[in-house]
């Protein structure tokens, strides 16, 4: 289910019948409480992805996430993936004028950095490249510290993956369904941002009355290629929410 405002993803949210959830913009800000009980359905095991131009706007997620927002990478090209447990590698380029957030690691695994740009085009760094934005903005602030201490290199983790009790969550620090949608389908920016969904997909399913169930059919040929058909019988009152390429 697709929504655009808080308002519709607080109502779909509170129906009970989805285990996982991903925020691709900050245009809606959630209210904190609804914060809270994302973070908590978290815990109790299902899965959330935060990817998109997010800050400490969603403080109250930070635990689940197992980071701190500490400013921004002003001199980012790219994101490079390393072989390992998302099971890609490869590198691709940033959208122009897209922020890429940094952000300092408290629980989280990291599971892909920020490239930064070339020494002879990279712009002066910014005075708040390395600001503890949610520390800043906290009733219990104290001065806003360099948290890079003069290494505007440090902290360039771009995509992280926390297990937060019994379900996982995971981030990425620039708009990836923007850039996703920029490369195709079938980039390496699609297969990440499938990658994370299916890291944070719960291993049990919630079924409670209006659930969506994820279904997969594997066919195998064993002989000469040759046309093939699945066909399923639902039950009296499920429907299809998403055929994919059926």
């Amino acid at each position: 289910t697709i929504t655009e405002t808080a308002d519709d993803f607080t109502r779909a949210f509170h129906t009970g019948g989805y285990t996982v959830y991903a925020l691709f913009a900050e245009r809606e800000k959630l209210a904190e409480t609804v914060q809270k009980e994302l973070r908590e359905a978290v815990f109790r095991g299902e899965g959330l992805l935060v990817a998109g131009v997010h800050d400490n706007r969603l403080n109250k997620i930070g635990p689940a996430l197992g980071l701190r927002h500490i400013g921004q990478v002003s001199a980012a090209a790219g994101v490079a993936i390393p072989p390992g447990a998302l099971s890609l590698s490869g590198s691709f380029n940033l959208l122009s004028g897209d922020p890429a957030l940094r952000v300092k690691r408290t629980t989280a695994e990291s599971m892909a950095t920020y490239v930064p740009e070339s020494t002879s085009s990279a712009p002066v760094s910014d005075d708040h490249d390395c600001r503890d934005a949610d520390a800043s903005t906290s009733k219990d602030s104290k001065p806003e510290n360099d948290e890079c201490e003069g290494h505007p290199e440090k902290y360039l983790d771009a995509v992280t993956l926390n297990r937060y009790g019994w379900g996982f969550a995971a981030y990425a620090g620039f708009d990836l369904l923007a850039t996703a949608t920029r490369d195709g389908d079938v980039d390496l920016t699609a297969k990440l941002l499938k990658a994370l969904l299916s890291g944070v997909n719960p291993k049990t399913i919630n079924l409670l009355p209006g659930a969506g169930v994820p279904i997969d059919l594997v066919l195998t040929n064993r002989g000469m290629t040759t046309p093939a058909q699945v066909t399923l019988t639902l039950p009296v009152g499920v429907t299809v929410l998403d055929p994919g390429t059926g």
